[in-house]
């Protein structure tokens, strides 16, 4: 069974916000691609 979850307000989430379009990159370019922001649980845990 495909689990999928949603964002909502009131929920908890881990996300990684990053600076590249991986999905639109060049394989060879994804390497330099940079974390923007990252949540754990709702909480910011970097920030650029």
């Amino acid at each position: 069974m495909l689990k999928t979850a949603t964002i909502k307000s009131g929920k908890l989430a881990d996300i990684a916000v990053l600076d590249t379009n991986i999905l639109e990159s060049k394989p060879e370019d994804i390497y330099k691609t940079q974390a923007v922001m990252t949540m754990v649980n709702g909480k910011i845990i970097y920030q650029k």
